[in-house]
């Protein structure tokens, strides 16, 4: 059983790292989106706008709710998936700590002395 233990505590030390390095480049993905400029809005009459007097009041475009950029969504997702690493790195902890050859961890932890 230990030795179960110790091959699930691999390869979710595996998964872990997978799964951060799937974050950093969610990471850098919704960096280099925020980074980038916006295009401005150019009127009929050649006056730049930031858009809001294109979209109207007529339209019910103010009762919409609050569009998310795909810097956002990208964030959001790479917290989500830090959040996975996380809970992965800590069971991969766990699983590491009922190894015969733990060491002091092993033995720190043990109940049985």
């Amino acid at each position: 059983m230990l030795a179960e233990l110790a091959l699930y505590s691999d390869r979710l030390f595996m998964a872990t790292v997978g799964v951060y390095v799937l974050a950093m480049l969610l990471h850098c993905a919704q960096i280099a989106l925020e980074r980038t400029p916006k295009p401005a809005l150019v009127g009929a009459g050649g006056a730049e706008t930031d858009g809001s007097a294109v979209l109207g009041a007529e339209d019910g475009a103010q009762d919409a709710p609050p569009v998310r950029t795909r810097a956002e969504r990208f964030g959001g997702m790479a917290i989500s998936v830090t959040t996975l690493g996380a809970a992965f790195h800590f069971a991969s902890s766990c699983c590491a700590g009922s190894r015969p050859s733990a060491g002091r961890w092993a033995t720190c932890t043990s109940t049985s002395r």
